[in-house]
């Protein structure tokens, strides 16, 4: 599992996710970024992330939803 932000500072999500799938096609990606832009998930989705999570006030309930798909 990878938890990965949109905003990095050498670097974007996009350009890291398809750093990660080159190494790790199989590695599970979930975003937790501050960008709600539907497009930036859109395109997260994609590139085949298992999930996308806004930062807001229930931004621990998501990641709990995933981990408990995920088994963990």
């Amino acid at each position: 599992i990878v938890f990965l932000d949109y905003f990095l500072p050498d670097a974007n999500g996009s350009e890291i996710m398809e750093q990660i799938k080159e190494i790790a096609p199989e590695a599970k990606v979930i975003i937790i970024s501050s960008q709600e832009d539907p497009k930036v998930a859109a395109d997260f989705t994609k590139a085949g992330i298992f999930g996308y999570i806004v930062k807001d006030k229930d931004w621990k309930q998501k990641l709990a939803h995933y981990l408990k798909e995920l088994n963990l």
